[in-house]
C-alpha cells in the first residue's frame, strides 16, 4: 500500500484539476452545449487556471530564492531554473511555431503573411500563443536575474501598476482621444491583454508568498477564499462601468492567491507516489494538449465533421488521449528519462 507523505498538500491535485481546465478553455468546451453554461465555466472556473499556475510557480522558486544568502546563489538558482524551462519552451515553441504557420497556409494565407504573424506572436506572446505563461516566467526570471532579491517588492509593485494599465486606459479613452489612439496602437502591437508580461504579476505574488514574513502567517485560507470569489462573482454578474471592472481586476487576484493558499495549506489525501504523478501528469498536459487538440481537428477533417460543433466532446478525447499519453510516460522508465527534458 502506498504510503501517505503528511508533507503533501493539495496542490499537485489542483495542478492537475486546472491543467485539465487549460484543455477546455482551448477547446471552448461547453460552447456548443449552451453559450451561458460555456460564459459559467470560462469566467468562474478555467480563469483561474493560468493564475494559479504561475502563482505555484513563484512559490516553489520563491522558496529557494529566499533560503539563498548571496547574490551569487540567488543567481544560480535562477540560472538553473531558467535552463531547466528552456528546454521545453525551444522545443515546444519551435513545434507550435510550424504547425500555426502551416496551418494558416493551408488555410489561404500567404506564406510571407504567416510566417510574419506568427514570428510577431512570439515576440509578444509566445510561439504559436500557447506558451505565454512559460515566456512570461523566463523573462521574469530574466529580469529578476539581473535586479537582485532586495528589488523584488519594488519590481512586484511596478508590475501590479501594470496590470492594470488596460482598464485604466480604457476608462480614460471614453473621454480622451489621444488615449484611445494609444489604446489601438497598445492592442496593435501586443495583440490584446494576454500577452506574456500581463500575468507575470501572479508570478511575482507567488514569490512573496514564499517569503518567511508570509509562509508564517496564520490565517484562514476558507475564510479568504469565500469572501474573494463571491465578491468576485457578484461585483462580475452585478457592476457596471471602467472602474468596477479595475476593482473586479484585483478581486480576481485577491480570488487566485486564496485558492492558491487554500490548496497548500491543506494536508494532502493522495499518496506520494499519486502526488508526484499529478505532478507529472499537468506538466505533460500543459505542454502537449495543443498538439492532441491539432489531432483532434485532423480527425474532425477526416471525418467531414466541424470541430467546434462538438468541442465538449473533443475536449473529453484531448483528456483522455493526454491522460494516457502521461500515464505511458510515468509508467515506462526509458520513455521518462527520454523525454524528461521537454516537459
Amino acid at each position: 500500500m502506498a504510503k501517505k507523505n503528511n508533507s503533501y498538500s493539495m496542490i499537485d491535485a489542483g495542478r492537475l484539476f486546472y491543467s485539465y481546465c487549460i484543455v477546455a478553455i482551448h477547446t471552448s468546451v461547453f460552447s456548443d452545449v449552451s453559450q451561458t453554461f460555456h460564459t459559467i465555466v470560462m469566467r468562474y472556473i478555467t480563469s483561474f487556471a493560468v493564475p494559479f499556475f504561475m502563482i505555484c510557480s513563484g512559490y516553489f522558486l520563491g522558496v529557494k530564492l529566499w533560503g539563498t544568502s548571496d547574490l551569487e546563489s540567488y543567481r544560480g538558482v535562477l540560472k538553473k531554473y531558467i535552463k531547466r524551462l528552456l528546454y521545453p519552451y525551444v522545443f515546444w515553441g519551435v513545434l507550435y511555431f510550424v504547425i500555426g504557420v502551416i496551418v494558416d497556409i493551408k488555410g489561404g494565407t500567404e506564406s510571407s503573411a504567416a510566417l510574419i504573424s506568427h514570428l510577431h506572436m512570439w515576440a509578444v506572446s509566445s510561439p504559436g500563443g500557447g506558451l505565454w505563461y512559460i515566456q512570461s516566467i523566463l523573462l521574469m526570471c530574466a529580469i529578476l536575474y539581473y535586479i537582485g532579491k532586495d528589488k523584488i517588492t519594488v519590481f512586484l509593485g511596478v508590475l501590479a501598476f501594470s496590470f492594470f494599465v488596460p482598464s485604466i486606459v480604457s476608462e480614460l479613452g471614453m473621454h480622451l482621444s489621444t488615449v484611445s489612439l494609444i489604446r489601438d496602437v497598445y492592442n496593435m502591437i501586443f495583440i490584446d491583454t494576454q500577452n506574456f508580461v500581463f500575468r507575470g504579476l501572479h508570478f511575482l505574488l507567488g514569490i512573496i508568498l514564499a517569503s518567511e514574513k508570509y509562509r508564517e502567517r496564520d490565517y484562514s485560507p476558507i475564510l479568504g477564499f469565500v469572501v474573494s470569489y463571491s465578491c468576485f462573482v457578484l461585483l462580475d454578474l452585478f457592476g457596471s462601468g471602467s472602474l468596477l471592472k479595475i476593482l473586479t481586476q484585483f478581486i480576481s487576484v485577491l480570488c487566485s492567491l486564496s485558492i492558491f493558499s487554500l490548496l497548500k495549506n491543506n494536508i494532502s489525501v493522495f499518496s506520494d507516489e499519486r502526488n508526484l504523478a499529478f505532478r507529472k501528469t499537468s506538466s505533460i498536459i500543459y505542454f502537449t494538449h495543443f498538439t492532441a487538440i491539432y489531432f483532434a481537428k485532423i480527425v474532425c477533417a477526416l471525418l467531414n465533421i466541424e470541430f467546434y460543433d462538438y468541442c465538449t466532446v473533443a475536449w473529453v478525447f484531448c483528456c483522455i488521449v493526454l491522460s494516457i499519453w502521461a500515464i505511458l510516460i510515468i509508467k515506462c522508465k526509458s520513455l521518462d528519462r527520454v523525454l524528461k527534458r521537454i516537459y
